[in-house]
C-alpha cells in the first residue's frame, strides 16, 4: 500500500482546480425520499442538460439529512469545474432502523442502483465518498459488486472493527483514504503520543490485495486543537477536504 504525505498529495491533486466564486443556482437542487430518508441532489448547469454525467454520492453516518450533509461538506462548490454531479445522503449506519424506516443495508445499494437506472450517473464514473462507518459500507459494496464503482473516498474511517473485513475482488477500484486512526493505547509503540492506524491500514491492504489502487493520507495533529479531521488537513496543507476530494475525482475520471 502506498502512503503519501498529506501536503504532497493534496498539492498534487489540487493543482489547477479552484473553488467557485459564487454559490450554485438554487434551481439545480432537489430532494427525493429514498427508503424514508431525504436525499439531496445538485447538478451544475452544464451537466444538468446532459443525459449522463460523472456522479459523486456522499454518504455519512451522522448527518441528519442529505441537505445537512451538503451544508457541512460543500463538495458541490467544485462540481462545475471538476465536471460531476453530486448526491448527498445522511444517516447511513449499517443495519440501523427507526420509526419503521427500512434498514440502511438496503439504502446504500438502492441509491447507487437508482442513480444508474435513472440516468443520473455515467456508469464508468460513479464515485462514493463515505464518512466513518459509511466508508466501510462503500468498501463492502465494492467487493460485492466489483467494477460498479470507479472510486471510493473514505474519510475518517478507523477500520473494520471486530467483525473484520474480507474482499476477493474490487475490479479496477480507485481508493483515497483520508484518516487519522484512533488514539494510541498506552503501552504500545507510540502510545499516548500519537494515533494508531493499524486497523484502517489492514482494510486498505485487503483492498490493495483484491486489486484496488490505494492512496492513503494520514492526517496528523493534536485532536484537542482541531474540531475535525477536515480542520487538521487544512492546517497542514492549506487545502480543504472538499477540494482534495474533488480533485481526486477530477484526475481519475475516465
Amino acid at each position: 500500500m502506498t502512503t503519501f504525505k498529506p501536503l504532497a498529495l493534496a498539492a498534487s491533486l489540487a493543482a489547477g482546480l479552484t473553488c467557485l466564486a459564487a454559490p450554485a443556482s438554487a434551481d439545480l437542487w432537489h430532494s427525493e425520499q429514498v427508503l424514508g430518508r431525504s436525499i439531496t441532489f445538485y447538478s451544475p448547469p452544464a451537466l444538468d442538460r446532459q443525459p449522463i454525467a460523472p456522479l459523486v454520492l456522499v454518504f455519512d453516518d451522522t448527518a441528519a439529512s442529505g441537505g445537512a450533509l451538503a451544508e457541512r461538506f460543500a463538495l458541490w462548490h467544485y462540481a462545475k469545474e471538476a465536471g460531476f454531479k453530486t448526491v448527498f445522503a445522511g444517516n447511513i449506519v449499517p443495519g440501523a432502523k427507526g420509526n419503521g424506516v427500512p434498514s440502511n443495508d438496503a439504502l446504500f445499494p438502492m441509491s447507487i442502483e437508482m442513480s444508474l437506472q435513472t440516468g443520473h450517473a455515467d456508469p464508468e464514473n460513479l464515485y462514493v465518498v463515505g464518512f466513518g462507518a459509511a466508508a466501510q459500507r462503500a468498501y463492502d459494496f465494492a467487493c460485492q459488486a466489483p467494477g460498479v464503482l470507479r472510486g471510493i473516498v473514505a474519510i475518517d474511517h478507523d477500520g473494520a472493527g471486530e467483525e473484520g473485513f474480507a474482499c476477493d475482488d474490487t475490479g479496477d477500484l480507485l481508493v483515497l483514504s483520508v484518516h487519522d486512526g484512533v488514539p494510541a493505547v498506552a503501552g504500545k509503540a507510540g502510545g499516548g503520543a500519537s494515533r494508531d492506524t493499524e486497523a484502517v491500514d489492514a482494510v486498505l491492504d485487503t483492498l490493495r490485495n483484491a486489486g484496488a489502487t490505494v492512496q492513503s493520507v494520514v492526517v496528523e495533529g493534536n485532536d484537542a486543537a482541531f474540531p475535525s479531521i477536515a480542520a487538521k488537513l487544512h492546517e497542514q496543507t492549506g487545502i480543504s477536504l472538499e477540494k482534495l476530494v474533488a480533485t481526486f475525482v477530477d484526475k481519475t475520471m475516465k
